[in-house]
């Protein structure tokens, strides 16, 4: 007996008719310049132009021992094809969101139904504005997560399902078809893996569920084939370490970014029990839609006690705690239906669709798994303490048909018009089903507020960058910021190198050295600060005390919430 093939019908048809729909929706926000691009999607358009137009091959994003740059790659494409500008960049990353959807719908349908698979990517397809940001800006690895965690997921699940020992043999063909599969999966877990770490959870959650169900073929070619996939996919990052410099290698270099969260912790007095504060109440919350969202220095040990506290706390331990109880609801609703199987009937004489059964609420405690995974990896890391970071939580969103089923099972509206007890409980499934999806529409509607700002910031960068040209100061000192912004947006004819606050310099800010490079040949370099912010605003005052004290003349000139230095002789305050 063999799996039921899959057509096209109504719903194949109301999910393109929806992916397209979403897929507009953000072409539309970038073609408004929303979300504002920062300089870490500055740096990925410039490596997009670089690999189309110079021949460069990145392995690795600017300044990194990890995270290969698929973006800049598919970017590099889209310059070709539509020319050079961030619109074009994210038109990539578009295609990686329409995509995802794609996937998650034939996950969806494969392993619950059909209703539930297109009511997901309507949910998908809407976001809070910190949900849509994340999908659209083109700054390494989080787009595409997703993606590549779906199709493991979806592939995994097929071969699992599609296994059958004991019943008719395969034939030769599909033998080879199969092998071919287990290589494709291989290669897609190894390119995940160069692309970025984080997808980690879902690799072990696909490789667990293979093992479980087609450990006989992987123990002959089909093994063979998933491990050279695997090598194939991974080559980027696995030549690269082959030949790095101790203290080079991308474990080092993860290795040194938890030291240095931690030392901050440490000398910020921070306690580890912020990790677990910004996780679930802030991160959490944040990546999984919930609007309005309050800011990180409304909760504990982030910020003082205010008259919001209490509500942001309640509002955000609400939702999280709701994540938190559907993930418990559907991990055991998954568990018990494969408790039982197991207890009634031995495992030998499972007959097709019970053994399809306990593969299908497998592959959905795998996805659970995964989702959970992801959030405890992130809750032992220093990264949790800092609110900025919970794009790394951007696979939960995986997650999303297994937190719905327990509210979706067995609803039909026809027991809403019964006189039984279970209709209270349709009715409050109902009103939270409805709620997350009016979160979700709310959050989608509320960026095109936030529009008018972005088209105001965007322009605001084209003046600045006319006022440099103007006055001639094309090779400055900034902030990491604004340095790769204006980089790109002037076809680099600005060029910058990056300073901190006490305006010295860090390697770590100049992720291309020729930047450096040609600022450490320039004539006579500017300053160019933004005094708009607390931090560009000390900058100014560091520089203006720095240049007293060494008796330095400069002409100073304001423009767009920026001040611009420019020398009357070449000096350096590094």
């Amino acid at each position: 007996m063999r799996l039921k093939r899959y057509c096209f019908g109504l719903y194949e048809l109301a999910m393109l008719t929806v992916v397209a729909g979403a897929s507009l929706l953000r072409a539309i926000l970038t073609s408004a310049h929303w979300p504002f691009a920062n300089s870490d999607e500055g740096f990925m358009d410039l490596m997009a132009s670089h690999i189309a137009f110079r021949g460069e091959r990145p392995v690795f994003f600017y300044g990194q021992a990890y995270m290969g740059p698929v973006e800049a790659y598919v970017g590099a494409v889209c310059f070709r094809l539509f020319g050079i500008s961030v619109f074009s960049l994210r038109l990539g990353v578009i295609a990686f969101f329409a995509l995802f959807l794609i996937c998650m719908y034939f996950l969806t349908r494969l392993l619950y139904t059909r209703r539930l698979a297109l009511a997901t990517v309507l949910l998908l397809g809407l976001g809070s504005s910190e949900v849509v940001s994340h999908q659209l800006k083109a700054i390494g690895g989080y787009p595409e997560l997703p993606l590549f965690a779906a199709l493991i997921l979806l592939l995994a699940s097929k071969l699992a399902l599609s296994s059958h020992p004991r019943l008719t043999p395969f034939t030769t063909g599909q033998r080879w078809l199969r092998r071919l599969a287990f290589g494709l999966l291989g290669f897609l877990m190894g390119f995940s893996f160069w692309i970025d770490q984080l997808i980690f959870p879902f690799v072990l959650a696909a490789i667990l569920l293979v093992l479980f169900f087609c450990w006989r073929e992987l123990r002959l070619w089909a093994g063979f084939s998933l491990i050279l996939g695997v090598l194939l996919g991974a080559w980027p990052l696995i030549q690269y370490n082959l030949h790095a410099l101790p203290g080079q290698t991308t474990l080092a270099s993860l290795q040194k970014i938890n030291a240095v969260g931690y030392k901050t912790m440490s000398t910020g007095h921070i306690p580890v029990v912020r990790q677990l504060v910004g996780a679930v109440l802030f991160s959490l919350p944040a990546m999984t839609g919930l609007n309005p969202l309050c800011s990180a220095e409304n909760f504990p040990l982030f910020g003082p006690t205010t008259t919001s506290t209490a509500r942001c706390v309640a509002m955000h331990g609400a939702w999280a705690g709701g994540y938190l109880l559907l993930w418990g609801l559907a991990a055991a609703m998954a568990g018990l239906v494969i408790w039982r199987q197991w207890r009634q009937t031995a495992v030998r004489s499972w007959s097709f669709e019970q053994r399809e059964t306990v593969i299908r609420q497998t592959a959905r405690l795998m996805l659970l798994m995964g989702a959970m995974l992801t959030l405890i990896t992130f809750v032992i890391t220093p990264t949790a303490a800092f609110a900025s970071n919970d794009r790394y939580l951007t696979c939960t969103l995986m997650a999303a048909p297994a937190l719905l089923w327990p509210l979706w099972n067995g609803l039909h509206p026809r027991k809403l018009f019964s006189l039984s007890p279970s209709t209270l409980v349709h009715l409050i499934r109902i009103s939270i089903i409805a709620l997350v999806f009016a979160m979700f529409a709310n959050g989608a509607v509320q960026i095109f507020t936030e529009v008018p700002a972005a088209i105001a910031s965007y322009n605001q960068q084209n003046d600045l960058i006319e006022h440099l040209l103007n006055i001639g100061a094309t090779r400055f000192y900034t902030d990491y910021w604004t340095c790769s912004r204006l980089i790109f947006q002037s076809d680099e004819r600005l060029i910058c190198s990056s300073v901190s606050e006490s305006l010295n310099p860090d390697p770590a800010l100049d992720r291309y050295q020729p930047y450096r490079t040609i600022m450490m040949h320039a004539a006579r370099p500017s300053y160019v600060f933004a005094i708009g912010t607390a931090s560009g605003l000390r900058q100014a005052r560091n520089f203006e005390r720095k240049s007293h004290r060494l008796h330095i003349h400069y002409q100073l000139y304001r423009f767009d919430g920026c001040a611009v230095y420019v020398p009357a002789v070449r000096f350096s305050l590094l």
